[in-house]
């Protein structure tokens, strides 16, 4: 299944070594999950990762294995999500979903986004991370 990680869960399962951000991290690197990713969100989390509170050591050796992993979507236009997500930063997140036709965006900030909006404009639907590990679990996915 082909899904879009916001950042912050992405984060999250860097920095947690329990946690359901943590548990799609290791889902994708044992290849039962497909994330797409761009050059912008790899910017962002490694802007986050490299302040202070973090131990970037200790998330260097996963994070260069999500990296390496990850199909790279490029993102020419923000434009027509940006009407979609409370904050215009979001949008890249929101573009890459459109982008790489996903059927799932994960956010632990799902209130950042218009999900009704998107789901009928796009088709995409926008969950926490909890909820979509049920979902895959209920379905035999995961």
């Amino acid at each position: 299944m082909k899904i879009v990680l916001d950042s912050d869960v992405i984060i999250a399962g860097l920095i947690s070594k329990t946690g359901a951000g943590n548990f799609l991290l290791r889902m994708f690197l044992d290849d039962k999950l497909q994330v797409l990713s761009s050059k912008e969100q790899t910017i962002e989390i490694e802007n986050v990762l490299k302040r202070g509170r973090f131990r970037w050591e200790e998330q260097k050796s996963l994070w260069d294995s999500f990296k390496k992993k990850t199909k790279k979507i490029k993102i020419l236009d923000l434009n027509e999500c940006g009407g979609f997500v409370l904050d215009e930063n979001d949008a890249h997140i929101l573009a890459l979903a459109v982008l790489g036709k996903v059927s799932f965006l994960l956010s632990y900030n799902i209130k950042d986004f218009f999900i009704d909006k998107i789901k009928d404009k796009y088709g995409v639907l926008i969950v926490r991370p909890g909820y979509f590990i049920q979902f895959c679990r209920g379905k035999n996915i995961l």
